[in-house]
């Protein structure tokens, strides 16, 4: 069985356009259009978006139902709109700086906050920060896996290099209830560690608003 895949505008015209492999057919096997699907987030989603489009697939003209391609399409399929709502929502929950909050919602600046050993962190813009280049690369790995990074707490190791821990949103939006602290100030994040270049996915726990900052208790 084969399937196509469709980039569909929202716009009067109702443009549609066939996404091709890239040997360039259009028509996909099963495992091949999900290897399309997930070897694509880091790119197509933001594409998708950008352009105010969703994606569909279809066999033989006829619209496919299919639990393990809606979980792709609907990573691909959340809107702009729904992403910066929830972007300016988790930005308020972490009780910043009014200088910092009010730069990162309307200007959306990449904010950091830093660990340099006092009670509370300090905050950075990421442009010309001390650690750009390895918290930029933090976010390329988190993006890759289909997140959209909003905020970062760095934190450094005793051994050199620091943990530059990322906040994101996930494109299924069944996840977002495990990015935002709990009770515990627990919530799921992407972790890089500069000292052997890796990124590591898991719970972490921040304290949020100590001197108008974020910083990382566990």
């Amino acid at each position: 069985m084969s399937y196509k895949i469709w980039k569909n505008m929202l716009d009067e015209k109702e443009i549609r356009v066939c996404l091709s492999k890239d040997d360039g057919t259009y028509d996909f096997e099963k495992d091949e259009l999900i290897d399309f699907l997930r070897d694509n987030l880091y790119h197509l989603p933001q594409k998708v978006r950008e352009e105010n489009g969703y994606l569909s697939v279809e066999k033989d003209g006829v619209l496919v139902s299919d639990e393990d391609i809606d979980y792709y399409l609907s990573m691909y399929n959340v809107t702009a709109e729904e992403i910066e709502k929830e972007r300016v929502k988790r930005l308020k929950g972490l009780k910043l700086e009014g200088i910092a909050l009010q730069d990162a919602i309307k200007n959306k600046t990449f904010w950091i906050s830093e660990n340099v050993g006092m009670p509370w962190n300090i905050n950075y813009f990421l442009s010309g920060y001390t650690y750009e280049k390895e918290v930029k690369r933090a976010i390329k790995r988190v993006s890759k896996y289909g997140g959209v990074p909003y905020f970062a707490v760095v934190d450094h190791l005793r051994d050199g290099g620091i943990w530059v821990s990322v906040l994101f949103i996930s494109l299924q939006k069944e996840e977002w209830r495990y990015e935002v602290p709990n009770g515990n100030g627990e919530l799921f994040a992407g972790v890089y560690n500069s000292a052997y270049d890796g990124l590591d996915f898991g719970n972490i726990r921040i304290q949020c608003g100590v001197g108008g900052s974020v910083k990382r208790t566990a």
